[in-house]
């Protein structure tokens, strides 16, 4: 029987090549897992909710190949939708909301076709409302102050209740929301492809930076590894 004595090295101690083996060698040590980007996850998913998005699930892929990117899921509703109307445009909307004279909802649905993929084309926003106008002076009163031009164009009419002009108003007012609502929808949907290009970019920093030289010799050392003379952990 033989008796071998082998050298045992800490990283610190092996030669500049061998050292630039062993990072090869463990390069994915902090992302061989398919948890490495929970911390990410759950940044992105508090950033998004806290922009007024509901339910959100979060995918991505930093493969770095064909329809790689980021995205989520999730939607609004008319509790929550008031972060999404900043806009001085969408007063009208509000005021309508307050008063429970509309109810809107969206949700980010996904394209058919895409797969496994990630990218932020797989998805898109889509807003669904419900809208009950009502003849009664507080409706009236909001489209009076939001929508001054088309309320004056009916306001003789309005004053005297002829039926067949009220009922112009009303449908020249319904137009005029599903226009603003239009309008919400490609706002919203704007602001879901930035918050998916955002988060990609992100996640992939991440990604990259759990794979640099020192994050991998941070593991290396803080998990005592030990190493022969050729870089092979012991």
């Amino acid at each position: 029987m033989k008796e071998k004595i082998i050298k045992v090295y800490e990283f610190k101690e092996l030669s500049e090549e061998i050292k630039e083996k062993v990072l090869a060698k463990h390069r994915n040590i902090n992302t061989d897992f398919n948890n490495c980007l929970d911390c990410e996850n759950e940044y992105w998913k508090e950033k998004i909710e806290e922009k007024g998005f509901t339910d959100v699930d979060i995918f991505y892929d930093v493969s770095y190949c064909q329809g790689s990117g980021a995205c989520f899921g999730g939607g609004i509703s008319t509790v929550n939708i008031g972060k999404f109307l900043t806009d001085k445009k969408y007063d009208v909307l509000k005021n309508l909301i307050e008063k429970n004279y509309i109810e809107i909802y969206g949700s980010i649905l996904t394209n058919s076709g895409s797969n496994h993929y990630f990218h932020k084309h797989t998805r898109y926003f889509e807003i669904t409302d419900n809208f009950y106008p009502e003849g009664d002076k507080e409706f009236y009163n909001i489209i009076k102050k939001n929508l001054p031009k088309l309320y004056n164009q009916y306001k003789l009419k309005l004053i005297i209740d002829d039926e067949k002009e009220i009922e112009c108003f009303f449908v020249e007012v319904e137009k005029a929301i599903e226009n603003l609502i239009d309008d919400l929808e490609k706002d919203i949907e704007e602001l879901r492809q930035d918050i998916c290009d955002e988060m990609y970019k992100s996640f992939c920093k991440y990604y990259e930076d759990l794979e640099s030289d020192e994050a991998v010799i941070d593991t290396i050392e803080a998990n005592d590894y030990e190493f022969d003379i050729e870089g092979n952990i012991l």
